[in-house]
């Protein structure tokens, strides 16, 4: 049987459209796979924030208990004192002075725990005179990894609530020494500091367990 010009030009159009019609499909399917991934990545992210803000507040409730049943001290009643003055270093503290004029006490502790356990534990074994240690110069890191070889925690946080980082006490950073790149613009869930022993600063989970280091600052005289 012979086939038309008419005919053939018809077979012809209907191959041409399947064959459109097999890659539209195969484009939108593409696309579902990738939002469908991207929703699920998103979905993930958020479980992992969820997770890391329930082992916080965990161990938030646990420290206040703890702080609460030693002495029968209430969190309440302390929030507004004037921590006590020291002129002199306790035992198991070291002295240093990073520039000849603000001198403090340092604890070095290798017992690895969470940021905020850590800087719980340094208010707590001193009295409330101390903190997880609050870099201000170069001298001062230098200082610090020299004696602490492995990472550890320092007092730098990042406050959602101001969009910033800053000090255990509030305070906003003067010096700074963050690895190149570091920290991200705004942070997901890597929101506390540890220093490394090359002396650079990292942002990180702070529920990872890692040694620390107490800062408690020493004044002339107490009035």
């Amino acid at each position: 049987m012979e086939v038309s010009p008419t005919q053939l030009l018809l077979v012809g159009l209907i191959l041409m459209q399947g064959v459109v019609h097999a890659q539209r499909t195969t484009n939108i399917t593409d696309t579902c796979k990738a939002h469908t991934t991207a929703c699920l990545e998103n979905l993930e992210t958020l479980k992992a924030e969820l997770r890391v803000q329930a082992t916080i507040n965990n161990e938030l409730e646990e420290r206040i208990r703890a702080l609460e049943q030693a002495g029968g001290l209430q969190v309440s009643e302390c929030q507004n004192d004037r921590p006590p003055c020291r002129t002199s270093c306790p035992t198991g503290w070291e002295y240093h002075s990073h520039d000849g004029t603000s001198k403090s006490c340092y604890l070095f502790n290798t017992t690895k725990t969470s940021w905020h356990v850590a800087a719980g534990q340094c208010i707590h074994s001193s009295n409330n005179t101390a903190t997880l240690v609050k870099i201000d110069s170069m001298n001062e890191n230098s200082y610090l990894i020299a004696r602490l070889r492995e990472q550890f925690w320092i007092g730098l946080h990042y406050d959602s609530t101001k969009s910033q980082w800053q000090w255990y006490n509030g305070e906003t950073l003067g010096f700074t020494f963050w690895r190149q790149g570091q920290p991200a613009a705004e942070p997901s869930i890597y929101r506390c500091a540890f220093g490394n022993f090359y002396g650079h600063w990292y942002p990180f989970l702070c529920t990872t367990k890692k040694s620390f280091i107490c800062e408690m600052p020493l004044q002339a005289e107490c009035t």
